[in-house]
């Protein structure tokens, strides 16, 4: 654009050339009545600026920078929040809003992540403490979405590395859209990317499956994972299959993975991060996520109502990470709630069910419902067989007898005790001696999930032994 400007000049080439011709500009006698004509200035300059219009004007606003045509800003930040709560919702005005103003906060060179809701409920802060790793999730998001907000999500904040992972609820919610053409929209958000944010490694990972309610889109969800990889490998970026990792012998998300079939447990999120994370620094944060991890399988939750009104504000009653109790007293002879949480059947006080939303309410029983975090503590804690009790304040559960168990479930249920043991072992101040001694029994349990065949019985035994001895020794420091 520079060089546009001294070509209209008087120091431009065509200021030089309107000087020098801007004068009598003889012609011959056949070719007008008039013996000479004098060539007015303006009418040159009028024919040459014609001319830059045309040519020159196009090239330039094409070779501006990639970063200039992301990140500059068309609307002030009020009217930018103000557009995306119209067009895109409340929560995606009010993060963009949070991220507008903590983005000149944020050091250069970390590591983001950027998505939608399962990426803004990873526990990064709680896995990666003190480190500068910033999360750009925002739930319900597109890649419409993540295109719209590349300045605030990367661009800005210079980092070293992006982990991008988004198209779920593109696939769930325009079912009418056909995958080549999210596809296309994926294509250009990576070329963005890759321009905006030339010094930044950028690592996309597949969309994961679903499952319940949900499952009947993940034939989409492979169709996009294969043109993810495809357009990945074009632009020269690595590609994780984190799908193929998290999916069972259906083709579906884990369940233990899930506690709504889309979002994660904190074992779905301890296995994204083994799959990203090198192994020999895993143990590091499977340690720092120990803390976590034993509070999301206490074994009592808060009550937040007992058979509220079935009418209210949300269905069911049953408002964001809350959990309910249903009796045979509730208006209503099922739950009434949505499909964004888990229920569990209780009869003659043991769990008899498992279910997603709007669960029938047993004559002999009641029906535990809980959405988000509580919803999350239904799935990774209640299991048919036990026994649960409650009153006003709090449900408790007693876990089901481990004889039980056939040997995968076992080998959860050790892992589970481990991390609850680290857990404590933290909030005590253990010595560094016994945690030493915890990190040979996770490699020992870090081995044993990693077979494709079940482990035998001696060495879920060995390990009880060791686990049991760890407990011991933190017993008496």
């Amino acid at each position: 654009m520079d060089k546009l400007l001294s070509l209209v000049t008087a120091e431009g080439r065509l200021g030089k050339y309107l000087k020098r011709y801007g004068k009598d500009f003889p012609m011959k006698k056949d070719d007008s009545p008039f013996k000479s004509q004098k060539c007015a200035p303006a009418i040159l300059h009028f024919l040459f600026m014609f001319f830059l219009l045309i040519v020159f004007i196009p090239s330039c606003s094409q070779t501006m920078s990639g970063k200039q045509k992301d990140s500059a800003p068309v609307l002030s930040p009020d009217a930018r929040i103000q557009d995306a709560r119209t067009r895109r919702g409340d929560h995606y005005a009010e993060m963009l809003s949070l991220f507008l103003k903590n983005t000149p906060e944020q050091k250069p060179g970390g590591i983001v992540f950027l998505g939608d809701s399962i990426t803004e409920q990873f526990p990064l802060d709680r896995a990666f403490p003190q480190k500068n790793v910033i999360n750009r999730g925002i739930g319900g998001d597109r890649i419409e979405g993540v295109a719209e907000r590349l300045d605030v999500s990367v661009n800005d904040l210079s980092p070293s590395r992006v982990y991008l992972m988004i198209g779920v609820n593109d696939i769930l919610f325009t079912q009418s859209v056909p995958v080549s053409s999210l596809g296309k929209l994926y294509g250009d958000l990576l070329v963005r990317m890759k321009r905006s944010a030339p010094n930044t490694a950028i690592m996309v990972q597949s969309v994961l499956p679903v499952s319940g309610n949900f499952a009947k889109s993940n034939p989409r969800i492979v169709e996009l994972n294969t043109l993810i990889k495809n357009l990945s490998e074009k632009e020269g970026i690595p590609y994780i299959d984190l799908h193929s990792r998290m999916t069972n012998y259906k083709g579906e998300l884990r369940d233990e993975f899930t506690f709504d079939g889309v979002h994660l447990t904190l074992e779905g999120y301890l296995e994204w991060l083994e799959a990203i994370v090198p192994s020999e620094e895993f143990f590091d944060v499977a340690l720092s996520l120990a803390p976590l991890f034993r509070e999301k399988h206490k074994t009592s939750h808060p009550v937040a109502a007992i058979d509220p009104p079935a009418v209210g504000k949300y269905p069911g009653s049953r408002g964001k990470d809350q959990l309910i109790i249903y009796t045979p007293k509730y208006e209503r002879s099922s739950t009434g709630t949505n499909e964004w949480g888990n229920e569990a059947v209780i009869e003659n006080g043991r769990v008899t069910r498992i279910l997603r939303n709007d669960s029938p309410v047993p004559a002999n029983g009641y029906v535990i419902s809980g959405h988000g975090s509580a919803g999350a503590w239904i799935y990774s804690n209640l299991k048919p067989g036990m026994t649960v009790e409650y009153n006003a304040n709090k449900v408790r559960f007693f876990p089901v007898p481990e004889t039980d168990f056939v040997p995968r479930e076992r080998l959860a249920a050790l892992r589970s005790q481990w991390f609850n043991l680290l857990g404590e072992s933290l909030e005590n101040k253990s010595s560094s001696s016994l945690i030493l001694e915890a990190k040979k029994i996770f490699q020992t349990l870090q081995d044993l999930k990693g077979r494709k065949e079940d482990p035998d019985p001696e060495e879920l035994m060995n390990l009880e032994r060791d686990l049991k001895a760890l407990e011991d020794k933190m017993k008496k420091e």
